[in-house]
């Protein structure tokens, strides 16, 4: 049953060792939705071996635990959600200060709002903010906010992907007549650091999700060639001269990854 007071939402979020970046996320979360708006705060652990659970408990988050994939832990904890609009994190994230300013453009047919989050990165950075300003296709779970009853109605997140959960529930979003709004004004941070780092990140998405296979596309040839002018732009208007080599690198990564899934 939910909580009728709209003035109080519940906090999800899910972790696997997530120790290094945990403490710093779940204070610019307290910091950016007071504890007068929160009804509970929902960690789902993939069973840590870390301190994470530790971490959480003493910001005062309710653990509990349950299998490893983004869709499948983000699903267990919507069925935990007792108010009829609830709010999600990444534990990597450093929130907004004034995140919390989205929840006034949950109206009408609009049932999912979230903010954008860049790269604390440089490099990754600049790529994340190229993309947005050419008009690339933007969604995350990681500082959004739900419609409670929408999501439910709608299946809640997908429990077959591990990764890539956030593009996948867009869609169908979408496709149930709804909106998904990006507010591109309220910005925050996201903790990783090394190129590498996420590259292989994104490789482990992309082969372990089928649901990009339908996605991705050959259009990933022509965004590679594109990559070294797209480089030389970034390197310039940027001034990060690294950015002529680490952007075609970083389109190859995907390339890769799409013809090792056999995408045609």
């Amino acid at each position: 049953m939910f909580n009728n007071s709209i003035d109080k939402i519940d906090l999800v979020m899910w972790t696997l060792n997530s120790e290094k970046t945990l403490k710093r996320t779940l204070k610019s979360i307290e910091n950016a939705v007071p504890k007068k708006y929160v009804n509970q705060k929902i960690l789902v652990d993939a069973h840590s071996t870390d301190s994470t659970q530790k971490i959480a408990k003493d910001f005062g988050w309710k653990i509990f635990e349950y299998k490893k994939g983004i869709g499948r832990q983000a699903n267990y904890a919507v069925s935990l959600v007792e108010t009829d609009i609830f709010a999600s994190f990444e534990s990597d994230i450093i929130i907004n200060p004034d995140w919390l300013k989205l929840k006034k453009y949950l109206v009408d047919n609009i049932a999912v709002v979230q903010g954008v989050r860049y790269s604390v990165n440089p490099l990754l950075n600049s790529f994340e903010h190229t993309a947005v300003r050419y008009g690339s296709e933007y969604s995350s779970i990681d500082n959004t906010l739900y419609r409670t009853e929408v999501i439910r109605n709608l299946g809640s997140f997908n429990k077959s992907l591990l990764y890539c959960a956030d593009a996948e529930l867009k869609e169908r979003v979408l496709n149930a007549g709804y909106y998904w709004l990006v507010r591109y004004d309220v910005i925050s941070k996201h903790l990783k650091t090394s190129l590498k780092q996420s590259a292989r990140a994104l490789q482990k998405h992309k082969l372990k999700d089928t649901y990009m296979k339908s996605r991705e596309g050959t259009n990933n040839f022509l965004k590679f060639f594109l990559s070294f002018p797209i480089g030389f732009y970034i390197a310039l208007n940027y001034r990060l001269p690294l950015a002529v080599f680490a952007y075609p690198y970083w389109r190859s990564i995907k390339l890769q990854t799409m013809l090792k899934k056999g995408l045609k």
